[in-house]
């Protein structure tokens, strides 16, 4: 059996997605880098990508409060695994139904959801309704609901819904199955890709959420860890630039400065680039849904 010829072209190809790969990683591995460099160090040398001398100060100092950082954490995972199950389950639903093209009411719903891509209430609206109309500050579903549903995961999962054969689900209702077990028994499970997009989607926009924690959250029940890592550094900020002893000025100036924010940022993406892979392939054939016409 023959080898294969790496040609110029495969050459290049090649080097151009190792270059890509190189400016992707390289951010990450400053991050990295820097979260684990002493403060003074980062004052007279700047960034580097490796550490002259491994300081672990910044994570140690995450760790001081280590209950309320796992707190918030189990806060952000049951935020995005309850709002990636329901908002999966909504979005898919709702995509069904507008893949249907004998649906009566398929052009208002259609229309519907593209207005809600262009047009929204604003802030001081919502503010109103999930507050004065649906009370739900201060409680969990406040992280949820909101973002719960989405035009474009929507919009992903129809195209891929209505790229199934007809005839598959015409054989299903001919066997007797309702659209209830059409959707739950054949189209979902045959739908991968779609799905895991969609999940991908929202369980990352649920993992970089902070702003409805931050807007409606006033007894600290509900913390996510974004909102947390960010008051933290909000707080050290503040303390170094106003405290006014010379003792003070002496004790914050040990304070991990860049390095807490590349370890907030590292404790933040880590649980992120874990799930990613095992979502991969489904997340690139989901993406390129529609993009080639048959």
């Amino acid at each position: 059996m023959s080898k294969k010829k790496i040609t110029l072209e495969d050459t290049l190809i090649y080097a151009i997605f190792i270059l890509l790969s190189l400016f992707i990683l390289y951010p990450i591995w400053c991050i990295l880098s820097v979260s684990v460099t002493n403060a003074a160090e980062i004052t007279q040398f700047g960034f580097t990508l490796w550490p002259k001398h491994l300081d672990l100060a910044s994570y140690e100092y995450l760790l001081k409060d280590s209950g309320t950082i796992l707190k918030a954490y189990g806060t952000t995972i049951s935020v995005a695994v309850v709002g990636t199950v329901i908002g999966c389950f909504t979005s898919t639903l709702y995509a069904y139904v507008l893949s249907k093209r004998n649906f009566p009411l398929v052009k208002l719903f259609s229309f519907l959801l593209l207005f809600t891509m262009f047009f929204n209430g604003g802030m001081a609206a919502s503010y109103i309704v999930n507050v004065s109309i649906l009370n739900l500050k201060n409680s969990f579903w406040i992280l949820v609901l909101p973002s719960a549903f989405g035009s474009v995961n929507v919009i992903i999962a129809r195209a891929y819904f209505m790229q199934l054969p007809n005839s598959m689900i015409e054989s299903a209702k001919i066997d007797g199955a309702d659209e209830y077990t059409i959707f739950g028994q054949l189209v979902f499970p045959l739908s991968k890709p779609a799905v895991a997009t969609v999940c991908l989607t929202l369980f990352i926009n649920y993992w970089n959420a902070y702003y409805e924690a931050m807007m409606y959250m006033d007894t600290g029940r509900y913390v996510t860890i974004q909102l947390l890592l960010q008051r933290l550094m909000a707080n050290v900020d503040f303390l170094k630039q106003y405290s006014s002893s010379d003792f003070a000025q002496m004790q914050l100036a040990q304070l991990p400065g860049d390095s807490l924010r590349m370890a907030v940022c590292a404790v933040i993406v880590i649980p992120v680039l874990l799930v990613f892979p095992r979502f991969q392939k489904y997340f690139v054939k989901g993406m390129a849904i529609g993009s080639v016409k048959e």
